[in-house]
């Protein structure tokens, strides 16, 4: 029981942690045009900061999902089976890409024997 404990508040501090990042994340790409969009004025303002501080947010749509990736055990981990998975299909698929031809020149395979009485058997599942 005791070993549970220790398990469940290890993991509460690590989301906790993750938690406390990807708020940080947010506020570090969002601020910006928050306060440029609250200070802005047609008068005082230069549009060209308000386009900068846009792109800055917008970069928080990769930035989120990546910090998720890195700071989540379990997402983590299923992204790299994922990940693994495909690269070992891909890798297997190049290389039957660069894997010469088989040969052509075999010899026909035997004839198949005849049997004086053909039985057919059915199998229902």
């Amino acid at each position: 029981m005791r070993n549970y404990i220790l398990r469940v508040e290890r993991e509460g501090v690590q989301r906790v942690k993750m938690f406390l990042v990807i708020t940080a994340a947010y506020v570090i790409f969002w601020g910006p045009l928050f306060f440029v969009t609250l200070v802005h004025h047609p008068l005082i303002g230069n549009p060209l900061g308000y386009e900068i501080t846009l792109h800055v947010a917008y970069v928080h749509a990769f930035v989120n999902p990546s910090l998720f990736l890195v700071l989540h055990k379990g997402l983590r981990t299923a992204a790299l089976e994922l990940c693994c998975g495909c690269c070992v299909f891909i890798g297997a698929w190049v290389t039957s890409l660069s894997s010469p031809p088989p040969p052509t020149n075999f010899p026909p395979p035997p004839a198949p024997p005849l049997y004086k009485h053909n039985a057919v058997i059915k199998c229902y599942l």
